[in-house]
Formats: C-alpha cells, sequence, structure tokens
C-alpha cells in the first residue's frame, strides 16, 4: 500500500513535486492556504488549508512543503514540524547525487540535477531542473538552486538564497543569506548578505 503524503502548496512548483512523488510511489493530497479558492493543482484536487491539515496529520504518514517562495516555505515547514508531521524530501529518479551527499529534510532534487561528492543539502532547500552541484558545495537551508544553475566546487549558498535561472557561481565563493542573484549571473566575487545581483559579473544593485 502507498505512503499517504499531504503537499502543502497549490501552483506550479506543487505540480512539479507531485509529479515526482507520484514516481517515488506516494499517493498524493493537496492542501493550500487559499482554498476554497484554489480547487486544484492540475490534475489533483486540493482539499483544504495548511490549519486543515495539521487537524487532519494523523491521516498522512508524511508531508513536503511544495512552496517556491523561500521564506513561505521556511515559515510553513517550520509549522508543520513544529506540529509533529514526518517531513520528507523528494528525489527525482533521473538525479545523480553521489552517496557521499548529506540531504536534510524537505529538500527538493528535480530531474537532471546532479550533485557532487561531499556536498551538504541542508533543509529545504531546492535544487532545480538540470541544477549542477559539484563538489564540497554547501547549501544552506531553505535556498533555491534554479534550473540550470551551475556551482563549481566548495561554493557556500546561504540561508534562504535565491540563485537565478542559468547562473554560474566559480569556485570557493561565498554567497550570504537572503541574497537574490539575477537570472544568468555570472558570480566571481563573495555575496554578502541581504543583497541583489545581476549581471555578468555579478554586481550588487539592492541592498
Amino acid at each position: 500500500m502507498n505512503k499517504k503524503l499531504a503537499l502543502v502548496g497549490g501552483g506550479g512548483h506543487g505540480k512539479v513535486c507531485a509529479s515526482i512523488a507520484e514516481d517515488l510511489g506516494y499517493d498524493v493530497c493537496f492542501f493550500d492556504d487559499a482554498f476554497p479558492n484554489v480547487t486544484a493543482c492540475g490534475k489533483w484536487q486540493v482539499v483544504g488549508t495548511s490549519d486543515d491539515l495539521i487537524l487532519q496529520g494523523s491521516n498522512f504518514d508524511c508531508a513536503f512543503v511544495a512552496i517556491g517562495n523561500c521564506s513561505i516555505r521556511e515559515k510553513v515547514q517550520s509549522r508543520l514540524v513544529a506540529s509533529g508531521f514526518n517531513i520528507i524530501s523528494l528525489i527525482s529518479s533521473t538525479a545523480s547525487i553521489h552517496k557521499s551527499v548529506k540531504v536534510g529534510d524537505g529538500v527538493l532534487v528535480v530531474g537532471n540535477a546532479c550533485i557532487n561528492i561531499d556536498s551538504v543539502i541542508e533543509d529545504g532547500v531546492i535544487i532545480n531542473t538540470n541544477a549542477s552541484v559539484d563538489h564540497d558545495c554547501f547549501i544552506s537551508s531553505f535556498a533555491h538552486i534554479c534550473p540550470g544553475v551551475s556551482l563549481a566546487g566548495e561554493v557556500t549558498v546561504g540561508h534562504a538564497s535565491w540563485v537565478g535561472i542559468g547562473s554560474a557561481v566559480i569556485q570557493q565563493i561565498k554567497i550570504g543569506s537572503d541574497v537574490k542573484v539575477g537570472a544568468g549571473s555570472a558570480i566571481i566575487e563573495n555575496v554578502p548578505s541581504d543583497v541583489t545581483v545581476v549581471g555578468s559579473p555579478g554586481r550588487i544593485v539592492k541592498k
């Protein structure tokens, strides 16, 4: 009998999470705080809010937060953990992850992503489609590595930072917490926390 998985978040990102979950053998049920204005996520029905899920917790074997926004994902996952839910990670069967990689709870690794030897992926991180994380990288909790991003070896990405689609980061760079890296950027110098960086080479455009 398949395990019952509660997914929180009924947007496009949720569909990606649900498709991976079904491929892994879970029975999926959606919750979204916009319910009843949102009643479906692709082919899946949305049946209630996160409050409803917490009331129904015993009906599910595990839960996953399918929300792309880093800060919201953290808040919802923290609330579910405090309510006693078993938070799983979802890793696509087409992803390549070295056996030495440490993966936290609530992590999503999407199709064709690659994570190389001795990297650490903390709780709530998203490694999106075709992203490449090379050896000895450290991705802090609730960061989002967007589709097509390339991180060279020994890169650190801080808490809740967003590395935009198609960006490239050279080796041994440290990106701070709550950073936004614009799409297609090339990061060749360390980035402090709480800034937005865009361009090639990347430059700070907002603090």
